[in-house]
């Protein structure tokens, strides 16, 4: 099942919801993110989120979301790979990388949706 869940940028956001015997799960293709986890058992959702996109595309908490490349801090936001060394944006207090910068939260994905999946993607450039 799937519904509008608002825009961001003029772009719809979709909510889909995949369900078993245990669990509801809705997630939206705005930052492939879990919006909620509802125990079929308690009826308690188990996810804290947002009721709206609007609200996701404004918060900075990175409920439910890939919050970047990596889910850390890159010290003196440089790293060295083959012997060479990578500078990256310095986003946090201009001293480190956090989280590889611009959260894969704050982007749309593509979906492909199967009979019982629905399957994220989106190209990140280096």
């Amino acid at each position: 099942m799937k519904q509008s869940f608002g825009t961001i940028k003029g772009a719809p956001v979709t909510l889909y919801e995949l369900e078993n015997e245990f669990l509801v799960l809705k997630v939206m293709n705005y930052g492939a993110t879990v919006v909620s986890i509802i125990d079929k058992a308690t009826g308690i959702d188990i996810v804290k989120g947002y009721d709206s996109a609007e609200e996701y595309y404004k918060g900075t908490a990175h409920l439910g979301a890939f919050v970047g490349r990596t889910a850390n801090r890159t010290r003196n936001a440089q790293f060295k790979l083959d012997g060479s060394t990578y500078h990256i944006t310095a986003n946090e207090h201009g001293v480190t990388n956090l989280h590889g910068g611009e959260g894969f939260d704050k982007k749309m994905y593509s979906v492909e949706e199967g009979e019982n999946s629905v399957r994220f993607t989106r190209i990140a450039p280096d």
